[in-house]
């Protein structure tokens, strides 16, 4: 038994900000928890807005319009429907206007799924997100 908890102990700690490896990792996460998804979600908004507000003193806003969107898409939006376990297809809500609101809503409250470890027992690794 006391193998089992310095195991839990040890491996299984929830953090709301689990540390980023790199400043890769940090810039292009593989899975968004609520707090990232609404501050980058947030901070991409207002970046495009800026560059839409400045759009005759900035050159190439557009092309830095279009890369702020492709970033929401692929590194915000991915990973968040990744941490929820939906299917990335769901991201073609996103073209539809009305539905790509509602979508937004769900991945901005629903909680995140967090894998079980394989080498708990059952009684130690309870599932954490019900399918």
């Amino acid at each position: 038994m006391g193998t089992n908890s310095a195991i839990l102990q040890s491996t299984w700690k929830l953090r709301p900000f689990p540390p980023a490896r790199s400043l890769v990792d940090t810039l292009f996460p593989r899975r968004l928890q609520r707090l990232a998804y609404w501050l980058r979600a947030l901070a991409v908004v207002v970046g495009c807005e800026i560059l839409e507000a400045n759009n005759t003193t900035i050159p190439f806003w557009w092309a830095w319009l279009t890369l702020a969107v492709a970033y929401d898409l692929l590194f915000i939006e991915v990973p968040r429907i990744r941490d929820v376990e939906m299917s990335p297809w769901w991201l073609l809500l996103v073209l539809v206007p009305g539905a790509n609101i509602a979508l937004g809503l769900i991945l901005a409250f629903r909680a995140p799924c967090f894998p079980r470890l394989p080498d708990l027992p059952h009684a130690l690794n309870p599932p954490l997100c019900q399918k």
